[in-house]
């Protein structure tokens, strides 16, 4: 993840890092060349990405970001001429193809004075998961580890589903303040699927 609210990050705090060669993938952090493109195993491959970090830890994905072995090696930008459009479309996107929905995933662009920019898409690790890949027939989970993504197998859906369950019971047997507990179990209900 970078070490910097989002709030505050710029493109040229970016662009600092990785001249300092600072910044390498792991499993917080993962950096893209191009923009999300427009076809749907583009789609599904950002929706495993965000989705395997959602799972893990959380973590950061900047688009505009050349790598080698892992290391930033520069930044150049992705060009976007209109970085709200794609902001909305990359939020339709993760609103409609996760199961179940994510509570909160950060989009922001960082222009660069040429026109350019760097867009991060910033996802907190989620305790409603696991949540799964549900786009165009594809279903799979996915986890992060600081070699990239990957499917989840059995055992660790298994560990996944059960944290989750664990995390429920915790807080309903808690006796947290009404209103919190209340307000947690209800988030927590509507991004659940119902049981069969």
């Amino acid at each position: 993840m970078l070490p910097k609210p989002l709030n505050g990050l710029t493109f040229s705090d970016v662009a600092a890092m990785v001249a300092a060669s600072g910044l390498r993938e792991g499993r917080t952090l993962d950096f893209k060349q191009a923009k999300v493109g427009s076809r749907d195993n583009d789609k599904k491959e950002f929706l495993a990405d965000v989705s395997a970090l959602a799972n893990t830890a959380g973590g950061d994905i900047v688009f505009g970001i050349t790598e080698a072995q892992g290391e930033a090696t520069g930044a150049p930008g992705i060009d976007l001429p209109d970085p709200d459009a794609e902001v909305l479309r990359l939020e339709e996107i993760l609103r409609t193809g996760l199961e179940p929905r994510l509570p909160r995933v950060e989009l922001r662009w960082l222009p660069e004075p040429g026109g350019k920019g760097l867009l991060v898409v910033r996802t907190p690790r989620s305790f409603l998961g696991p949540h799964r890949v549900a786009f165009q027939g594809h279903a799979h989970f996915y986890s992060r580890t600081s070699a990239g993504k990957a499917r989840m197998d059995v055992t660790e859906l298994r560990t996944a589903f059960l944290s989750a369950e664990g995390l429920h019971q915790s807080i309903r047997a808690s006796g947290m303040n009404g209103s919190v507990s209340s307000r947690l179990m209800t988030a927590w209900s509507r991004c659940r699927p119902a049981r069969r």
